[in-house]
Formats: C-alpha cells, sequence, structure tokens
C-alpha cells in the first residue's frame, strides 16, 4: 500500500488527481495497490508530527509518498499571525466564529496579498532561511519515526515545482524559497544512513509538460496524469512492488 501525505490544494478538487491514476496504473500493471491519501490542504510538517499517528502509523504502509514544502514556502511570504485569519481556520469555532470568518475573511485575505509583496520583498530572504531551518527539523523528526515502523516503508520525498510568473509576483521570493526546501529534500535523500528515503524530482518530470492549472501554481489534468506515470515507473522498481504493496 502506498500511504500519500503532505499538503495540496488540488487533488481534492481535481476529477482524476495523481493518486487515484497512480493506483490504476499499478493495479493494472498487476500490483495490488491501494493509494491512501491523507493529504489536506495547507498540511505542515509540523502538523503530520503532532498526528503521527492518525496520519502514518495506523496505516502500516509499504511505501510513504511525501509532498510537503509548499506550504511552508508560502508562509515565508505573510507574517504568521495575518496568515493565521487570513487563509486558516479562525482559532475559534461556532455561530459567532463562523459570522466573524465570513465578515472578515475576505478583507484580511485582499490585506495579506498587500503585505505578502512587501513582506517578501523586504524580509522575504531572513524569511526562507528559517522556514528551511525549521523545514528540516521537522522532516529529520518525520523520517526518524517513519523509518522505526515495523513495516519498514520506503519513503518517497517529492519535490516542490515552482510557482508561475503571475504567482512570483504576488509573493516575490517564493522561487527562491522552493529552491531552499528542495535542496533540504534532496540531502535528506542523499544521506547515506537513509538508504530507503528516495527524492523524486517533480520538476524534471513534468519537463515539456503544461503541467500548471490556471491558477498558475496547481497541478494541471496532464501534471497529474504525468507525475502519476513517473511515480508509478518509480514505485515499480522498489523492492515492495515485487511482493504487492
Amino acid at each position: 500500500m502506498a500511504l500519500i501525505v503532505g499538503s495540496t490544494d488540488a487533488p481534492v478538487e481535481e476529477p482524476r488527481p495523481y493518486p487515484v491514476l497512480l493506483e490504476r496504473s499499478l493495479v493494472a500493471s498487476g500490483v495490488p495497490a491501494r493509494c491512501t491519501v491523507r493529504a489536506r490542504s495547507r498540511l505542515l510538517l509540523a502538523d503530520c508530527l503532532r498526528d503521527f499517528e492518525d496520519q502514518v502509523l495506523q496505516h502500516s504502509p509499504d511505501v510513504v509518498i511525501l509532498n510537503f514544502g509548499h506550504y511552508e514556502a508560502f508562509s515565508g511570504a505573510v507574517p504568521q499571525l495575518l496568515r493565521r485569519y487570513a487563509y486558516e481556520e479562525f482559532p475559534r469555532q461556532g455561530v459567532a466564529a463562523l459570522a466573524v470568518r465570513r465578515l472578515l475573511g475576505p478583507a484580511l485575505r485582499r490585506a495579506a496579498r498587500a503585505v505578502q509583496v512587501v513582506h517578501g520583498r523586504a524580509l522575504g530572504a531572513s524569511a526562507g532561511r528559517r522556514s528551511a531551518a525549521r523545514f528540516a527539523r521537522d522532516l529529520a523528526l518525520l523520517l526518524h519515526g517513519i523509518e522505526a515502523l515495523a513495516c519498514d516503508p520506503t519513503v518517497v520525498l517529492v519535490s516542490l515545482t515552482h510557482a508561475g510568473t503571475r504567482f512570483e509576483r504576488q509573493m516575490p521570493g517564493i522561487n527562491e524559497r522552493i529552491d531552499r526546501l528542495n535542496e533540504v529534500l534532496r540531502t535528506a535523500a542523499a544521506d547515506h544512513g537513509r538508504a530507503r528515503v528516495r527524492y523524486f524530482d517533480a520538476t524534471e518530470a513534468l519537463a515539456g509538460v503544461r503541467w500548471r492549472s490556471d491558477d498558475d501554481v496547481h497541478l494541471s489534468a496532464d501534471g497529474h496524469a504525468v507525475l502519476a506515470h513517473r511515480l508509478h515507473d518509480l514505485l515499480s522498481e522498489l523492492p515492495s512492488a515485487a511482493h504487492g504493496s
């Protein structure tokens, strides 16, 4: 079984997301695979660590595909307090909190879009370094937890793809922050003590494909199809595939 964990806004909205296509292609090739998706919008590595039992432990996977980093890169562009109220759930629930979200949410998001341009230009580099350091720390802890599982899964670290020009204008420096996080992922996979951790270069896999959706950052249908195909090739090479995922 392949377990896909990470932060995403697209797979649940895209009618044929790459986890669905990946499972179908593995089954069609004779591998009795099942892809369990534990991804959700704006999930951080730190969130996965806090919910490790629910996110990973209970599933006993053969393969864990980690798709983290885009929101960590995004978080470096917007001050934490503003981001919390503009883009995330308000800390309180109930009728009053719902009313506040509906009344203030649009105004806060407009403010965030204005602030993130200034913040990204003035503080983006230093915020990016801090974000990468936290990301590296959390990734090491998560990999340590996964490697301790009795099922001994292979971990696939999916690299981050760059945001498009329009998105880069809205969040100056976001692609530099993405590059920093990709280096963290690459370094973790190259660590000689992590023989069962693979780095999957999504940008290389998607080369020559019009993979961005209309929002200039998420995967298009073609992007999902290509990613599923290339991940299928990778998973087919793993020892677990020979015994059935």
